[in-house]
């Protein structure tokens, strides 16, 4: 830093102004209500926060199973289960609380290292409203990734509590202890045991025997979980190839993703989803955010130096590499988007102290980037809730159709028409039908209590009423069709 930026940054902690909290309490009402008309579609029928009425223990899924450790999602799942009207609005809530915490931690992470007020307007407003969040705030099934994502930056938080170029074990070890709770929320929270002394260093508040001690301790925490699921885990347990298969092109297309969902709020479903494309709109989101990224990128280049920025850097690609080199979807952006708004802050608080842009065409490069987030946001949202609702339809369809009798064993017929979909966004009709399980949800988990679901293509479509007869003859108590955006009742035994 410059002498001339280094006098313009002493005084910007002074005085006691609104800070960008405000703007993200004012938007609750608008984002709460929003969520809550958000409906399960595809995997949020299936996955441990969905309604679960079995036995926790008996079951084994306070226990890691498969890939995953998630004690506090099978937690969710079970209390879902006897209280079926709390889904999904609950898994809303706690997601968007989680969401609105982060923030608000971000807003003291920022203040502890330094930022003047205008840097953590930018780094809490990024954080909060950026389309990288996407993936996870719209999501039914992602309290583990935003719950995560906070006890994270609590632990980076308390790390922080450390003064300047002294080292403290308490400090140290509450990170720890929250690192451990994050991940087990969701297994990338294990990166943030490294990641809090690389940013102490980033920002000059250890040398390198600070980072070497608090390495040293990330270790351990790694060492800990490492050694607390191998002695839980079952013998039975197995890891899906997907998350072990990993080649060149796949890693090249993840860092790809990662870049351009983390930095670029395009409206990707203009771009992606065949049905809703527009090129006008995702080229608009495209140009208006622009100006923020050439900003930022000429303050990483003329500020700060390679210890600050590739000390973020090297965190940001920390906490993105459980998915980096794994799976990599839309919703893993936001495991290292606090990162990422920490740098964004910071080069934006020196592209206005140190004299690269007027104050006033930085807060208008921001405003066309927040502008063109806020657009995508919209749009990612309105495609999420018009596909919620051909779910729920389909749901009702099928609960008219079926009358007074209630089935216990449906067999379900899906055709596939090939339908292109978006992530969790845009998905196929029958996905957002949940294989049947959207009915289960409609009747307060009354019925059905067992669906068999067989998915054909469309060219095989002459096969459905001999499957039917099969599974008449097979003691079902109701067939049932899924195919285009409808659904309709074959057979219903009366009862």
């Amino acid at each position: 830093m410059t002498a001339k930026c280094a006098a313009k940054a002493l005084p910007r902690n002074k005085g006691v102004r609104p800070g960008p909290m405000w703007v993200v309490a004012a938007t609750l009402p608008l984002a709460l209500w929003g969520l809550l008309l958000l409906l399960p579609t595809f995997d949020d029928w299936v996955y441990y926060t969905t309604m679960y009425d079995g036995d926790l223990l008996a079951d084994g899924y306070l226990l890691p199973i498969d890939n995953y450790w998630r004690p506090f999602d099978s937690a969710l799942g079970a209390l879902l289960g006897a209280h079926p009207w709390l889904f999904p609005s609950l898994n809303h809530i706690i997601v968007l609380a989680a969401h609105v915490a982060s923030a608000a931690t971000l807003s003291s992470v920022c203040r502890r290292l330094g930022m003047g007020l205008g840097g953590r307007s930018v780094a809490v407003l990024f954080f909060f409203f950026s389309p990288a969040m996407l993936g996870t705030v719209l999501g039914i099934d992602s309290p583990n990734q935003a719950c995560s994502q906070l006890f994270a930056l609590l632990a980076l938080r308390a790390y922080l509590a450390m003064p300047p170029s002294e080292w403290r074990p308490w400090p140290a070890a509450a990170c720890g202890l929250l690192v451990f709770v994050a991940t087990l929320f969701k297994e990338n929270g294990l990166a943030w045991a490294l990641i809090p002394p690389v940013v102490a260093y980033a920002f000059g508040r250890c040398g390198t025997r600070g980072l070497a001690r608090g390495l040293a301790v990330g270790a351990l925490v790694c060492a800990a979980y490492a050694a607390a699921r191998l002695a839980l885990t079952p013998e039975w347990a197995t890891v899906k190839d997907d998350y072990t298969s990993l080649g060149a092109a796949k890693l090249v297309r993840n860092a790809c993703m990662f870049a351009a969902f983390t930095l670029l709020p395009a409206d990707y479903v203009s771009i992606v989803h065949a049905p809703s494309r527009n090129l006008a709109l995702a080229a608009a989101t495209v140009l208006a955010s622009l100006p923020m990224l050439f900003m930022a990128l000429k303050a990483v280049a003329r500020t700060g130096g390679p210890r600050l920025w590739v000390s973020l850097a090297l965190c940001m690609a920390m906490a993105a590499s459980p998915h980096l080199l794994t799976i990599y979807t839309t919703m893993h952006p936001y495991a290292s988007l606090s990162i990422a708004a920490i740098m964004a802050g910071e080069a934006m608080g020196r592209a206005a102290r140190c004299g690269m842009a007027r104050r006033g065409a930085v807060v208008a490069a921001f405003a066309l980037y927040m502008g063109a987030a806020v657009v995508t946001d919209a749009h990612h949202w309105l495609a999420s809730y018009r596909s919620g609702l051909i779910g729920r339809r389909m749901a009702d369809e099928i609960v008219a159709q079926t009358g007074g009798a209630r089935p216990r064993r449906v067999f379900l017929i899906t055709v596939d028409d090939g339908y292109k979909r978006y992530s969790s966004f845009c998905v196929v009709p029958t996905d957002a039908f949940g294989w049947g399980l959207a009915v289960t949800h409609r009747t307060g988990m009354a019925w059905p209590k067992e669906i068999s679901n067989v998915s054909i293509p469309r060219s095989e479509a002459g096969r459905i009423p001999s499957m039917a007869r099969k599974a008449v003859a097979d003691g079902f108590d109701a067939v049932w069709l899924a195919e285009d955006s409808g659904a309709k009742v074959l057979y219903t035994k009366r009862q």
